[in-house]
């Protein structure tokens, strides 16, 4: 897990939440040798000093993420241009900044190849 924690170092600002959250939305969908790890567990282990309730929020609505992208997918906008992708995305979660919403387009990438 010290090479996810690596990736996304503590925020500079506490400020700074959609910033924070952005990073641990890509930290709760990572793939890699932790992805087998249960999402919360990562979202504890990555992000230990934000508080256990406000986890388990961010949990539910990164799972909102994961199936907004598979309804963009079936509907074909994967098809279209990532800029509509990530609007359309960020019009609904509008903490999601460009690493994250990078991040939800290669999922969708992926989900409309191997899904």
């Amino acid at each position: 897990m010290k090479w996810l924690a690596q990736l996304f170092q503590k925020s500079q600002s506490v400020s700074q939440v959609d910033e924070v959250k952005s990073r641990a939305y890509v930290a709760f969908t990572a793939w890699g040798p932790d992805g087998v790890k249960h999402r919360e567990s990562k979202l504890a282990d990555v992000f230990p000093d934000v508080p256990e309730a406000t986890r388990l929020l961010w949990s539910a609505e990164f799972k909102k993420i994961d199936s907004e992208i598979w309804n963009i997918v079936q509907r074909g906008i994967r098809e279209g241009s990532q800029r509509r992708f990530a609007r359309e995305l960020q019009s609904k979660f509008p903490f999601m900044n460009k690493q994250a919403l990078d991040w939800a387009w290669s999922l969708a990438s992926y989900y409309a190849i191997h899904g």
